[in-house]
């Protein structure tokens, strides 16, 4: 029986990471590059360049709990990662691949389509009204209103902008006639 990683969060995180795919199919040379290392703790830039991550990247791998930092106690180092930290990540990694393989599903990058896919359905299915707001959308479908902003931003459902950073669902004369229809102006 498969033993399953720690949080489901930090199982979403490693399927939606290519990062930390690649890093999981990697652990063996990462495991073998700590050991050459003569330093207890490694600084955090290097450490990103050696997971070929950017440091942006690496401090929030370290904000979500994936990799512990240490701080000597002297004011003037600043934090780096030990060799235990890092050995701790390497498991990690290890643990959530292999659920991953046990598993046997698709484990693409990126974002789980369903949201999209059901705010295409319900906009070809006129399931949505022209003109609707992202947040009315959201609430209809049940999904979150940065997924219908996704969608919108990227073209997947036809929507047009009311200034520069307000969208609305349709076709800019269907929603304008409905509301004249609705308001009688």
């Amino acid at each position: 029986m498969l033993s399953r990683p720690r949080s489901i969060e930090s199982l979403q995180t490693f399927r939606r990471s290519s990062a930390l795919q690649r890093l999981g199919a990697e652990r063996e040379s990462l495991a073998e590059w700590l050991k050459t290392q003569p330093r207890k703790i490694i600084p955090v830039a290097e450490v990103a360049r050696v997971l070929e991550v950017s440091v942006r990247l690496l401090w929030k791998w370290i904000g979500q709990g994936w990799i512990s930092t240490y701080k000597r106690p002297s004011e003037h180092y600043q934090k780096g990662i030990s060799k235990p930290g890092f050995t701790r990540f390497l498991g990690r990694l290890a643990e959530c691949q292999r659920y991953a393989q046990g598993l046997r599903l698709p484990w693409r990058p990126g974002r789980p389509p369903s949201a999209r896919k059901r705010l295409e359905e319900a906009y070809h299915r006129q399931q949505l009204k022209d003109g609707m707001t992202p947040m009315e959308c959201a609430k209809a479908l049940g999904i979150s209103t940065d997924s219908v902003l996704r969608a919108l931003k990227r073209g997947h459902v036809r929507s047009f902008k009311v200034s520069q950073h307000r969208y609305r669902l349709g076709d800019r004369k269907k929603a304008n006639r409905l509301k004249k229809d609705l308001t009688g102006k």
